[in-house]
């Protein structure tokens, strides 16, 4: 009985970490400073987003009986930390619901409009998507989006992902490619 009640705590730590490997990596200065994501509120959600549904997607197509629920528990964690992100930047209370949604729905509609180019590996098509996706949310003209860099990105976390033995993601261990280096 005394070990079940460790073996649960360390289960719902795994949600947490792989929670922050996924933060951890959208949170990286490439994101920002090479491939365009505007380093603006909107922009951090955006990478945030796409690495969550990166993730997401690597388990959605796994047979593992544990993979879907691991999935959900890192899923609700991204929504429980967007509702904090919203409360701390001073969004009222009744508003947060109302705020969170929409920006959950973004998120939905962004695994709608990549999922068949990545499916097919499909750079071009997929940089296209990534444009019309992320262009339209920059909210200054200081960042270039490099569509075809987050595209070509988009493709390799993908493969990467998939390489991953499930065991290991589920023990909340998760990698992810190299990211684009800062050209002089």
């Amino acid at each position: 009985m005394i070990l079940n009640l460790f073996n649960k705590n360390r289960t719902s730590d795994i949600p947490q970490s792989l929670y922050a490997a996924i933060v951890n990596q959208a949170r990286q200065p490439a994101f920002f400073l090479r491939l365009g994501f505007p380093d603006t509120v909107t922009g951090r959600f955006d990478c945030l987003a796409l690495h969550v549904y990166l993730f997401s997607r690597r388990l959605v197509g796994d047979g593992h009986p544990h993979a879907a629920s691991l999935n959900q528990d890192v899923f609700d964690q991204f929504v429980r930390d967007t509702d904090r992100a919203l409360r701390e930047l001073g969004v009222g209370d009744t508003s947060v619901a109302k705020r969170n949604k929409k920006l959950l729905r973004g998120f939905y509609a962004m695994v709608d409009e990549f999922a068949d180019p990545l499916e097919r590996q499909d750079e071009v098509l997929l940089a296209e998507k990534v444009a019309a996706r992320f262009s339209a949310r920059q909210e200054d003209d200081t960042a270039v989006l490099d569509a075809t860099a987050i595209a070509h990105y988009m493709i390799a976390s993908d493969r990467c992902l998939n390489a991953q033995e499930t065991e290991s993601i589920l023990a909340g261990r998760l990698d992810w490619p190299q990211l684009p280096q800062q050209q002089d």
